[in-house]
């Protein structure tokens, strides 16, 4: 019976010690205790604590609702984990489009956001999915005629963050904005957006 519970034992830490050593993040996530009482091993496995805060520089396509195109575009977000599901959010994008109405002189327009927000985060192991709303401005600088405005805007963003080792990963996004334009009435842009999110 002892022989069986050794040799449960030695394939219980193989197949956590496999997969850690294959994916480095949950190596650092994870931390096997073995300790021996009177009726004889136990095994612990504990989840290590996962970075406060981190910094995702990320690149995409922005979906232009006035113009019906999509646009490239660029984004630098930090976040600040408050609960081990909780994540606060503070960002900038920037977007260059098409003006509206500019298909014969090439004007553009240069789209910039910065929004405030919270995630719900799935704190898995392999894998974090995360679901959010932010508030925040986001301006339209148009060339040629000059019509320029900085309005509200109202984001949702859903996506999943790959950690490769505990200070770095893989994030993949969409974001919906709701854009405020000079009429007043919201324009439904989306976000469509892949990165490096750094843990610190």
């Amino acid at each position: 019976m002892r022989h069986l519970r050794s040799i449960v034992l030695l394939v219980t830490v193989a197949a956590i010690a496999i997969p850690t050593t294959i994916v480095p993040s949950v190596a650092s996530a994870q931390r096997v205790t073995v300790r021996r009482d009177r009726d004889g091993m136990n095994l612990r496995v504990q989840r290590g604590r996962a970075p406060n805060r981190d910094v995702t520089l990320a690149v995409g396509v922005l979906h232009d609702q006035l113009t019906d195109d999509y646009a490239p575009m660029a984004a630098l977000r930090a976040g600040w984990r408050i609960r081990t599901w909780l994540r606060s959010e503070l960002g900038v994008s920037y977007a260059l489009a098409d003006a509206a109405g500019a298909a014969a002189d090439g004007d553009h327009a240069h789209l910039a956001s910065t929004v405030v927000g919270m995630q719900a985060v799935l704190p898995w192991p392999m894998v974090e999915p995360y679901a959010g709303a932010a508030v925040g401005l986001t301006g339209r600088f148009e060339e040629g005629d000059g019509r320029n405005t900085v309005r509200p805007t109202i984001q949702f963003p859903v996506g999943l963050r790959v950690p490769i080792n505990p200070r770095l990963g893989l994030q993949a996004e969409v974001r919906w904005r709701f854009d405020e334009q000079r009429s007043g009435a919201s324009a439904v842009n989306r976000e469509h957006t892949v990165g490096l999110h750094f843990g610190f």
